[in-house]
């Protein structure tokens, strides 16, 4: 082995052979060259290591496992009964007397099971890597349809008369619900985390909405299709329209705070 024969073996970045380490022994030259080329092992500062621990520590809090998603899911779901329900009580229930059984049955039956869906919808998007069970979209978009042809179907009353103004104060009262328990479905959603805020908070707006939509089934005497799908759905609409605006704001924050 030569010094030629040394430096092709290095840079083909082969291990050295015997016959290399013999030539080593013998050649200062080629020992400079391989001491040179071995890179210095860095220094570390003790200090610098328990000032970057300090700074990672401190931001750091304990937290508490959230429940599992069935029982985060129907706890949506009671506080949603629970909140629809209180918000009749000051009409004594008047729209749920008007309807008949059939009525009723369809209608809550209906307005219950999309709870229940925007409950899971919401719940999964609170997690991130949940396992998707639900598309949020579809449920808002389902949702929507179904109700839309469940009043057409069960109302068949169509009459305009006096429609916007008896029209605005339903859809005021449904804005003012629905904006109530946007606020609560917001600090519960803070228990998790969103990946994705604008589908987060469309989905929470329209479940929102939903509730919106409960309380004026309990409280408006108005038995007309035309009626409820504008102005009660209307709310839902708004609701819907209000969470994604939130979510966007929220994810302009999120990318300023990155860029910083």
């Amino acid at each position: 082995m030569n010094c030629e024969g040394l430096k092709e073996l290095l840079s083909a970045g082969r291990p050295l052979t015997e016959a290399a380490k013999d030539h080593l022994l013998s050649c200062t030259g080629c020992t400079a060259m391989l001491e040179a080329l071995k890179a210095p092992e860095p220094q570390v500062d003790d200090g610098r290591i328990h000032q970057i621990e300090r700074l990672i520590t401190t931001s750091l809090t304990p937290v508490h496992p959230l429940p599992s998603d069935r029982t985060l899911i129907w706890a949506l779901v009671a506080l949603f009964i629970a909140f629809a329900m209180m918000g009749g009580i000051p009409v004594d229930y008047r729209g749920f007397h008007v309807l008949n059984a059939y009525q009723s049955v369809a209608y809550y039956t209906v307005v219950l099971l999309c709870a229940v869906w925007f409950s899971a919808a919401t719940v999964q998007l609170m997690i991130p890597g949940s396992k998707r069970r639900t598309n949020p979209p579809w449920v808002i978009a389902v949702s929507m349809i179904l109700l839309v042809l469940l009043s057409a179907a069960l109302f068949r009353n169509f009459d305009l008369t006096l429609f916007v103004s008896r029209g605005v104060g339903c859809l005021r009262l449904g804005s003012i619900y629905t904006l109530a328990s946007g606020v609560l479905l917001w600090s519960f959603l803070r228990k998790g985390f969103a990946s994705s805020p604008v589908q987060t908070g469309a989905t929470a707006g329209f479940f929102a909405g939903l509730l919106g939509v409960a309380v004026l089934a309990l409280r408006c005497p108005i038995e007309n299709s035309a009626h409820m799908i504008v102005w009660h759905l209307g709310a839902m609409v708004l609701g819907g329209l209000g969470g994604a605006i939130v979510g966007i704001l929220k994810q302009g924050l999120w990318r300023k705070q990155r860029s910083e």
